[in-house]
């Protein structure tokens, strides 16, 4: 991180110096500041957002890393992905986000045409945007329960599937995400 970075965080009312880029540093703040999800701050260093190239990131030390987390599955292609970042530049005066829970907008039903139609079957289908995977896997969840009349679901172990009530109780991968949690739904685990 340069200069130029550590300047947008001052402006922003944040105390931060050049002398404070050690993982060191930053993952002992983390720690007192951060709620744990599945970082392992004894093996990886603290990313430095202002870096990256698609899969290849970067801690604030400069040590490389092979992002296969792919932003945990929202940006699948990486960080600072030239074709993305050409893309989101050449629409830079649109609206960033859409209240499409509300209102009907051009962009997204077009998209949901696009995705209803590379989807396999001739059945009728509806396209719904979410924002998490959490909350999609909770949706088909309920879709599923709805039409079959079950509520008993397979699940693979290990899988994850998110953080949320329903898709926590799919979850089993790391122990730290249900631990001292009701499950919401009966399972049948597999391997």
């Amino acid at each position: 991180m340069d200069e130029k970075h550590i300047k947008i965080l001052k402006d922003l009312g944040f105390d931060i110096s050049q002398k404070d880029l050690t993982n060191d540093y930053w993952k002992k703040r983390g720690a007192d500041a951060l709620a744990l999800t599945t970082q392992d701050r004894d093996v990886y260093g603290c990313i430095d957002h202002t870096q990256g190239d698609g899969v290849n990131i970067f801690d604030i030390e400069g040590t490389e890393y092979l992002d296969v987390t792919g932003g945990v599955a929202v940006r699948a292609f990486g960080l600072r992905y030239k074709p993305y970042l050409d893309f989101e530049a050449s629409i830079n005066d649109v609206v960033k986000e859409l209240p499409g829970a509300d209102f009907d907008a051009i962009p997204q039903t077009l998209l949901a045409e696009r995705v209803a139609e590379i989807t396999p079957g001739n059945h009728k289908k509806r396209v719904v945007f979410t924002t998490s995977g959490g909350r999609a896997v909770e949706g088909c969840m309920k879709s599923a329960m709805d039409l079959s009349g079950n509520r008993r679901f397979v699940t693979f172990r290990p899988a994850f599937h998110g953080r949320t009530g329903y898709a926590l109780a799919l979850t089993a991968s790391n122990s730290k995400h249900k631990s001292g949690f009701p499950q919401g739904v009966d399972t049948v685990r597999v391997f």
